[in-house]
């Protein structure tokens, strides 16, 4: 099953996923190639969320670590946050 997430209000799930996505692979998603990020959650859930959400975790490396997502009860992207 896949859960797309997008963003707005009130929390109702969350999902834990490990990001590893390398500067070059941003540079895909920044230039079109997609608009969604696909991780699979510690749960074995698919999980897609707007890549615009991991903007404030990029560094000159990529983005990579645990993160926390939180969901509202339509499935809502509403905080992600670094673990």
């Amino acid at each position: 099953m896949v859960n797309k997430l997008t963003e707005t209000d009130g929390v109702a799930e969350q999902y834990i996923v490990e990001l590893a996505i390398s500067k070059q692979e941003l540079l895909k998603y920044y230039r079109g190639a997609a608009s969604q990020i696909s991780a699979v959650a510690t749960d074995g859930q698919t999980i897609l969320f707007p890549v615009t959400a991991i903007q404030p975790f990029v560094t000159h490396e990529g983005v990579f670590g645990r993160f926390q997502l939180q969901v509202n009860s339509q499935g809502r992207l509403l905080k992600i946050s670094l673990q």
